[in-house]
């Protein structure tokens, strides 16, 4: 099929005119994947059109809806999800270009195949560890949905891909789920579990060491899959050892109660495993933590200002946006944008479910926003001003010729020139089909504009964030110290707490340093950038000649005063 057909298939889906469809990478019962660039960050991601189902729909939203949280090295990153304009699901990830997983049984030298596997297979335990913990079975672990990425100076990762039938656990109910020959006896009467997974991830470890599925494909290995248990391993291959045969025929025991416990568990056992001979006790002994940010997408307290920008794009999406620009006030740190993303998720989900009607939402730079929309500089002009106000008239216009098929929020970055255009944009009545959302430190002082202050973060709050991430409990006091510590800043308050959670998981105590880091130099640093250029030059004039700084600033007495404020 041409590339120019399939662009005509994207405008009969009616799919959002920023995903340029490339080519169809596959079809089935579900639907149709398409290789995409998002027009918007120029980023290439996989789309996947699901068939128009609309009894199943609803369901399926739901069982998508914590999937945008997941944030790990070997997940396949979820960017976003909606509604085509003729009914059906879509679902946009990160685009993974590598071979697959059985790739690793084309490895002539033994021992490098054997120490590719075992990094792959920690890599999968790790990823399904890291899903099952947040709630998520991915529902269909098999070959086909393994990629191989290469990483610089790392070597090959393996990343599991294709999120279309994952959701939180199912004990029954529906059509058989996953792929024949990987799927779980229990899959085929409509079960989605973590054992399920586990069955589906031996299946697949299998055919990556010996080059064949356990039990074949299609239905014939359904027959023989209920009619006994899969050949050892070492059996089809040796070089593994007893060791891989034991952990392999508990993985694809047709009894659920016979596998692993958990995901973590099946972590640890491979940790083991691929340690050998030399494997420390406390490897042993202590289940391992899945890699990953354990805090990604948890986002805790701020029930009132998630209510009021939540509030915002309901009436936007409506074509009632009731302002032009909105700020979401507070310092550097304080949670703005990750407030405007679990909303953003939040109406997307809304959204592609019915609930409300789509919307599109763009986020980025002042300049990539003039990109985006086709808007270049303005003509010379011997008025400054009025060169000004024409460049910004001209992306005002383009932004509401934009909104005129499905209204648009645009969340734009903080900026001088992006302050410039909300204050241009919040000077006149809001249309109501486009909506202007922008961190600020202060609110938009015009007649059009709304403002929502962010409130610090409590103790309690830090207290929910640390649970997150570990089910160890602190010891007395410490969740006090790191909010008197940050202040209310939540970009601090999380740095903290992801230290305190690396030293409940590695059992090495509860200290929290707030000595500078890795983590803190960096969070130091966009704060710095974050200030206007009269402070920043305040401030190093104070580290370097402490008073008198306005002085060797070259700020006059005016300008110091409110630049030390």
């Amino acid at each position: 099929m041409s590339t120019a057909n399939i662009v005509d298939d994207r405008l009969s889906f009616g799919l959002p005119v920023r995903y340029r469809l490339g080519v169809r990478l596959g079809a089935g019962a579900a639907g149709e994947t398409f290789a995409a660039v998002d027009a918007s960050t120029g980023v290439d991601c996989v789309v996947k059109i699901f068939a128009p189902d609309a009894g199943a729909r609803r369901l399926a939203l739901l069982e998508f809806k914590g999937l945008e949280t997941l944030a790990h090295p070997n997940l396949a990153r979820l960017r976003d999800i909606g509604r085509c304009d003729d009914g059906r699901l879509f679902l946009v990830t990160d685009r993974v270009v590598g071979p697959g997983i059985e790739s690793v049984a084309t490895i002539g030298d033994e021992a490098r195949r054997r120490a590719v596997f075992e990094r792959l297979a920690l890599d999968l335990c790790s990823a399904l560890a890291h899903l099952h913990a947040r709630g998520v079975v991915h529902g269909d672990v098999c070959p086909a949905n393994v990629r191989l990425s290469e990483t610089e100076g790392q070597g090959a990762r393996a990343v599991l891909i294709d999120f279309g039938l994952a959701g939180p656990p199912l004990p029954s109910g529906g059509g058989a789920r996953g792929t024949l020959g990987y799927a779980a006896p229990e899959a085929l009467t409509g079960a989605r579990t973590p054992a399920v997974d586990l069955f589906a991830l031996g299946a697949t470890l299998f055919e990556a060491w010996s080059g064949t599925s356990p039990f074949g494909h299609g239905l014939p290995a359904v027959e023989r899959m209920l009619a006994g248990s899969a050949p050892k391993l070492s059996s089809i291959r040796p070089g593994l050892g007893e060791g891989w045969d034991r952990l392999l025929d508990r993985l694809l025991a047709s009894d659920p109660a016979l596998r692993p416990a958990s995901a973590r568990e099946l972590l640890r056992e491979a940790v083991r495993l691929s340690a050998g001979a030399a494997t420390p006790t406390e490897v042993d002994l202590s289940v391992p933590y899945p890699e990953g940010d354990p805090l990604a997408g948890i986002f805790v307290g701020r029930r009132a200002e998630r209510a009021a920008l939540r509030a915002a794009l309901d009436k936007l999406s409506e074509g009632a946006a009731p302002a032009a620009a909105l700020a979401l006030v507070g310092t550097p740190g304080a949670g703005r944008r990750s407030l405007f993303e679990v909303i953003a998720r939040d109406v997307a989900v809304a959204a592609a479910a019915g609930a409300m009607a789509p919307l599109e939402i763009w986020r980025g730079d002042f300049g990539a926003l003039e990109r985006f929309v086709g808007v270049g500089r303005a003509p010379l002009d011997d008025d400054a001003q009025r060169a000004v106000e024409v460049r910004l008239a001209a992306l005002a216009e383009a932004l509401e010729s934009r909104a005129r098929d499905r209204p648009l929020c645009v969340f734009l970055d903080e900026g001088a020139d992006a302050e410039i255009f909300a204050a241009f944009l919040a000077g006149a009545p809001p249309t109501g089909r486009t909506l202007l959302v922008l961190p600020s430190a202060g609110p938009i002082e015009r007649p059009f504009a709304m403002a929502i202050g962010l409130s610090p973060l409590t103790a309690l709050e830090i207290g929910e964030l640390v649970a997150a991430g570990v089910e160890v409990a602190p010891p007395p006091g410490v969740i006090e110290s790191i909010a008197k510590t940050a202040r209310g800043n939540v970009a601090l308050a999380v740095v903290l707490a992801r230290r305190l959670i690396a030293g409940l998981r590695s059992g090495l105590g509860a200290a929290t340093s707030i000595e500078p880091g890795a983590d803190l130099d960096l969070l130091l640093q966009r704060g710095f950038l974050a200030l206007s250029l009269d402070v920043q030059r305040l401030v190093l004039a104070t580290v370097l000649v402490g008073d008198g700084a306005g002085d060797a600033a070259g700020l006059d007495e005016e300008a110091a005063a409110p630049a030390s404020s």
